[in-house]
């Protein structure tokens, strides 16, 4: 099922880049679209409908916020789709796009751990879904309870009115976590394909100029090497435009993270040790926490191939060059002074110092919280 998410994540971009008008696919979205959104919105409405009651606030506000976050996340890549069908786009053209065995061989290695993110990624979510959804059908459905704390418009008593509560509401998880993943998966492919790039281009800094005669060298210094900083350049423009597209969908989901953490964490530490109520929040703690750790891991990535392209022209055979030449790889050094850099909102940089900061902070909160409760008692 991921696979048809991860699908309708990329055909927005393969049809707007086409500029073709499906009617199936559009009802396809919109059916994707108000469900989240409905859901979401149910959600929300229960929480703030939940202030007197700590209980169902916790259990309402930290399902809700995620949602909240997720159909951001889906306005946003709707939203600015003309820009990523050129994002993807410039993949395929010019400089980006690979000239022989070795810097497709690169480039390769790097799609297959996108590949391999989207497996393990889309799985753990998955599996998370499916399982709350076995869990409510063998807990809640012979009771006539909801798995989530929602407000409806209607009745949930009645049978019927409740089936489709219930279908509505594990339907809406599924396009939740599958979305996700979708977004997820988008942004951190963009950041691996930075980091194939930064790769590519140290090929060709160490490589490009081996059979290259002295007679040559003026040549080179007008044509290949002119062709690396450009590629230089045009790396740091998509790293740019790809951090503008999602720089305020990931600040939303940063934030709502520290959040996400603090309330799912205290609710653990109220339920039995391997209940089923404590086994959805370890699977869901274990989404939330790997949403936020492959940004920011592969955010550092990129940090620290971008910071080594200077290494890459300092062992490179440069004192062979013309001093021209040397003039512009020195420009070149001096460009990776500041290195490419992921940020949340532009307000917190993504890295693995980030994450962990994070942690702290959601920590912090949770011990707050526990005092808190124990005073009341």
């Amino acid at each position: 099922m991921i696979m048809y998410f991860v699908y309708w994540a990329y055909g927005i971009l393969k049809i707007q880049s086409q500029r073709e008008n499906f009617f199936f696919y559009k009802l396809y979205t919109g059916l994707l679209v108000v469900t989240l959104y409905t859901f979401t919105l149910s959600q929300l409405i229960k929480m703030f409908t939940s202030l007197d009651n700590p209980d169902d606030f916790s259990k309402a506000s930290f399902m809700s916020i995620t949602m909240t976050a997720t159909c951001f996340k889906v306005y946003d890549m709707l939203s600015k789709k003309k820009l990523l069908a050129r994002l993807i786009n410039t993949l395929d053209n010019g400089s980006f796009k690979s000239r022989n065995s070795i810097e497709s061989s690169i480039q390769s290695n790097f799609f297959n751990k996108i590949k391999l993110l989207i497996f393990l990624y889309g799985t753990l979510n998955e599996s998370t879904a499916t399982t709350i959804t076995l869990a409510s059908i063998i807990r809640d459905a012979p009771q006539r309870a909801l798995a989530y704390k929602a407000w409806l418009p209607f009745d949930e008593s009645k049978p019927i009115f409740y089936w489709i509560a219930f279908i509505h509401q594990h339907f809406g998880g599924y396009c939740a976590a599958s979305m996700s993943v979708a977004f997820d998966t988008m942004v951190v492919g963009l950041m691996i394909s930075v980091c194939a790039q930064l790769r590519v281009l140290k090929y060709r800094i160490h490589h490009g100029y081996n059979t290259v005669t002295y007679e040559q060298k003026k040549n080179y210094e007008n044509d290949y090497l002119v062709d690396c900083i450009q590629h230089h350049n045009a790396i740091f423009q998509f790293a740019e435009l790809s951090n503008y597209i999602f720089s305020k969908a990931i600040f939303f989901q940063y934030f709502a993270s520290s959040i996400v953490l603090c309330v799912s964490t205290f609710s653990l530490s109220q339920e039995k040790t391997f209940s089923k109520e404590f086994n959805n929040l370890i699977m869901y703690l274990a989404c939330m926490l790997s949403q936020i750790y492959v940004l920011c891991n592969w955010s550092t990535n990129v940090h620290i191939e971008s910071t080594s392209i200077a290494t890459g022209v300092y062992e490179s055979d440069w004192p062979s060059l013309l001093i021209g030449s040397r003039k512009n790889l020195v420009i070149m050094m001096i460009r990776t002074l500041r290195p490419i850099q992921y940020s949340s909102g532009y307000i917190v940089n993504l890295s693995l110092t980030a994450f962990a900061n994070l942690l702290k902070t959601s920590y912090s909160a949770y011990n707050i919280l526990q005092k808190s409760k124990s005073r009341t008692e």
